[in-house]
């Protein structure tokens, strides 16, 4: 098994820009003017294919996958960690008591059903 891929942070943090950017603009809607979403995407291909860690040896073809990879799974993890702490809040535990579905009956019947 090969090594995991160590990016530099302002190389993941454009791929997860250019990720956010491209799911926006495959969102936006035909007629709602995607034109800063479209050139927002191509500054950031530019400067993701000349940052200056691709002039490494391993080069693009051996990183590009797993850096793309990288950056999906911390976008993920971080969608996560804000999905958990919402439905951890006071607000949200609330609502949840209010509309649970799997609530518990306030007396629960005894095993000799009296």
């Amino acid at each position: 098994m090969r090594a995991p891929f160590r990016f530099p942070d302002d190389l993941l943090a454009l791929q997860e820009a250019w990720l956010r950017t491209y799911a926006d603009l495959a969102q936006a809607p035909a007629d709602s003017g995607s034109t800063v979403l479209r050139r927002r995407l191509i500054a950031l291909s530019g400067r993701l294919c000349t940052h200056p860690y691709w002039t490494a040896p391993t080069g693009w073809r051996a990183g590009g996958v797993e850096l793309r990879r990288a950056a999906a799974a911390a976008a993920a993890a971080a969608a996560a960690a804000a999905a958990a702490a919402a439905a951890h809040s006071p607000t949200a535990a609330a609502a949840g008591r209010e509309t649970s579905c799997t609530s518990r009956p306030a007396n629960p019947p005894t095993e000799g059903g009296d």
